[in-house]
This record gives structure tokens, C-alpha cells and sequence, in this order.
């Protein structure tokens, strides 16, 4: 049984807390380090070497005396990693991509014809470098394209619009593994830069009109595990995480106005794992990431606004060991509505603050009670050749009917260690 070193993060934050006027805000869908199917089926309370070899504190428990593979696909989304030693260098490198959707639709009558089509393909790479015993670099891109097109003839006049949607995202992380006597220490920054264009093109007869809403987001982040000793059966971690973004909007074709917001969000977490027997685990995690946002508008009006949020989860996972070869994986997660407090000022207006519960629309923040339920099994053909699964069997929330929240989300991995 493998535990995962540090406690897993919320991945919601990047969905959950998206900008009021940017149209498409910062969304945390690209992944620089891999996650193992071990993993998901237990809701980040254990896992394989996959978690570890792409990771900047965990690269070193991989050690591949020639090589460490793996490759993980499901109906919408293919990812591939390797990693290898060079001498006294580790390198791994890792692509994940989701693969593009083209629509066309058409409809053509005597007076009018439209056709519109949309294509969305994302993927990100990255490349990791172990220098020494505790020293992780890792340099990751991300690349996103989100463009669509649509045309109408009425009366012998055509009407043509297109969109340039496009994200890129270069981040540089790093890692650093420290012994502090029984104690083990894995601090960890990354910075990175969100370049989101946003050109729309709009063409009535001769007339062209062309309005750019790009937007750009500067980030940080830094955090530290911390794993405490093995106490008998029971095994206990913590791990306290900050990230900062400050987006920017300048542009006045951005509904004529300059946009500033920065958010902070700190996320502490516990871990613990018990193992009752030599076959059998349960790990429970617990996080509670504090949200703070301030945004500033001007313009024709002139707009303030401060956030606070606070979403607390709760991961539980069980990993049996049937046989040498064969083991089961259960996990879930609940997501607790959040707690989020909105003061804002229009002008000169005096200010007004609400605390609202669960989520909001109007401000796209905050988070309804939600449940997850996985289940996976590994089976090892030898010690060099492992299948993992994962079944994502239930997926609700309150804004999801319960028919719809049963689901037929299956994922293979396949992990080759020569």
C-alpha cells in the first residue's frame, strides 16, 4: 500500500471561484503532474508511482532502474508520462490532452442559412528534472483553443461572426524535500502567467466591427507538507497551501472598462491514515480552503467588491488487498455548501454586505453540497506490469437530479517499471 505523502488538494477551487466580469476566468483544468487511477478510486488517500513521478516533492520514490512508463485513457481524455535516470539526473516528462469536439449544425429555408461549428481541444506537457536527493524543477505548458464561428444570410445580406478563444499557461514549479529529525518537510512554489485572448470579429454587409476582451492573470503559489512518523497502525500528515492570482484588464473594448482583481486562497489540510491490518487501509482527509478576493471596476460606473469564502471537504478511501496481485479500491468525498461573505460598493454608494450560503449565480462563487463516489481495482501481471481502474460510479450535486448523477465514467492506466 502506497499513502500519498501530502494531502491532496482541492481541484475545485479553479471552477468554483471564477471572476464576476471576466467572461472566462483562470480555470484550473490543465494538470503538470499525473494522477494515478489508485488515487482517484480513493479520493486521494492513496496511490502509485504514477503520483509520484512527475511530482517536484515526490519524483524520488520512483527510482526506474531503466525506465518508469504509463498511459491512461478514457472515452475524452489521453495521457502519457515516462521518466528515466541520466546519471545522477532524473528526468520525467508527461502530455495529457482532451480531445476536441466539432459540431456543425445547419438549417436553410428561402430567406436565410446559418452554420456554425466549434472546436475545443486542450493539452498540456510538462518536463521534470531531480537533481540530487531532494531537489525537484519542473516546467509545464498549458494550451487551450475555444474558437467558434457562425454565418446567416436573411435577405441577401450576410451576417458573419467569429471568435478567437484561446488560453496559454507556462508555469515553473519547484520542490524541496527536507528531514527535520522524525519529521519530513516538502515546501513547494510554482509561478506561472494566464494569457486568456478573446477576439470576437463581427462582419453585417460591408461593415466589420472587432472587439478584443483578452485578459491576463499573474500567479503564485506555495505551500508545504508535513508527515509525521509512523505511530503503530496510524499515520498523520498536514499540509497548509497559498495561492494568489491577480488578473488584469486594461482593454476598453472590455465593456469600456479597466478590470483589477486579485484573489488569495488558503488552503490548510489533514491527513490520517490507519491500517487495522497488513491487507487493509482507510485514510480520511480533511481541508478547508479560505477564499479572499477584492475586485475594482471603472468606467462609466465604478464598481468595488470583497469576497470571503470558506468550502470544507471531507475525503475518505479504503484500499484492500485481496492478493499479491489483485487489489480493491473504494473511495468518497462531500463537499459541504460553502460560507461566503459579498461587501460591495457601486460609486459613491455606501457600502452593503451579505453572507450567503451554498452558491450564487450572480457572483459565479460558492459551492452547493456535493457527494463523489469511486470505485477501482489494481491487478499486477508482474512486478513490472500494473492495470489500474477507476469507476467514477456517482457524481451529485444539488443542482443535479439524481438520474443524471450516476455515471458510466470509466478510466484504464497501464504502468510499465523496467
Amino acid at each position: 500500500m502506497k499513502k500519498i505523502g501530502k494531502v491532496a488538494s482541492i481541484v475545485i477551487l479553479g471552477g468554483v471561484f471564477t471572476s464576476i466580469a471576466i467572461s472566462q476566468p483562470v480555470n484550473e483544468n490543465w494538470s503538470f503532474s499525473a494522477s494515478s487511477l489508485t488515487s482517484e478510486s480513493t479520493s486521494g488517500r492513496f496511490g502509485t508511482d504514477v503520483d509520484d513521478f512527475m511530482d517536484v516533492n515526490g519524483w524520488g520514490n520512483v527510482q526506474p532502474e531503466k525506465l518508469f512508463a504509463e498511459l491512461t485513457f478514457n472515452t475524452t481524455t489521453l495521457k502519457v508520462g515516462a521518466a528515466r535516470n541520466f546519471g545522477s539526473i532524473y528526468i520525467g516528462t508527461y502530455l495529457e490532452t482532451t480531445f476536441g469536439k466539432w459540431t456543425s449544425t445547419s438549417t436553410s429555408d428561402s430567406t436565410s442559412a446559418t452554420w456554425s461549428n466549434t472546436s475545443s481541444p486542450n493539452l498540456s506537457y510538462s518536463v521534470l528534472a531531480g537533481i540530487g536527493d531532494n531537489l525537484g524543477i519542473k516546467f509545464g505548458i498549458y494550451m487551450l483553443n475555444n474558437d467558434s464561428s457562425s454565418k446567416t444570410t436573411v435577405g441577401g445580406t450576410t451576417n458573419t461572426t467569429k471568435t478567437a478563444n484561446s488560453v496559454v499557461y507556462p508555469e515553473l514549479s519547484a520542490g524541496l524535500n527536507l528531514e527535520l529529525g522524525d519529521l519530513f518537510l516538502t515546501p513547494h512554489v510554482n509561478i506561472g502567467y494566464y494569457a486568456n485572448a478573446d477576439k470576437n470579429s463581427t462582419s453585417s454587409g460591408t461593415y466589420t466591427i472587432i472587439t478584443d476582451k483578452g485578459w491576463g492573470a499573474f500567479i503564485l503559489g506555495l505551500g508545504t507538507g508535513l508527515d509525521f512518523p509512523e505511530n503503530g497502525i496510524i499515520q498523520q500528515s498536514v499540509s497548509l497551501d497559498f495561492t494568489s492570482r491577480f488578473y488584469g484588464v486594461f482593454n476598453e473594448d472590455n465593456y469600456g472598462k479597466t478590470y483589477l482583481r486579485n484573489e488569495f486562497i488558503l488552503e490548510p489540510g489533514y491527513g490520517v491514515t490507519i491500517t487495522p491490518a497488513d491487507n487493509v487501509a482507510v485514510g480520511l482527509g480533511v481541508s478547508g480552503p479560505l477564499y479572499f478576493a477584492n475586485e475594482h471596476t471603472t468606467g462609466d460606473s465604478k464598481t468595488n467588491k470583497h469576497i470571503f469564502s470558506f468550502i470544507p471537504q471531507i475525503d475518505v478511501g479504503v484500499q484492500y488487498v485481496a492478493t499479491e496481485k489483485f487489489t480493491l479500491n473504494l473511495g468518497g468525498s462531500i463537499g459541504f455548501p460553502s460560507w461566503y461573505h459579498v461587501v460591495s460598493q457601486s460609486g459613491s454608494d455606501t457600502k452593503t454586505g451579505t453572507w450567503y450560503y451554498g452558491s450564487n449565480s450572480t457572483d459565479s462563487i460558492g459551492n452547493n453540497f456535493s457527494e463523489e463516489l469511486n470505485l477501482g481495482f489494481s491487478y499486477a501481471f508482474s512486478e513490472k506490469v500494473i492495470l489500474d481502474t477507476n469507476w467514477n460510479i456517482f457524481n451529485n450535486s444539488v443542482t443535479t437530479s439524481l438520474s443524471n448523477a450516476w455515471t458510466t465514467a470509466i478510466s484504464l492506466q497501464l504502468l510499465l517499471k523496467l
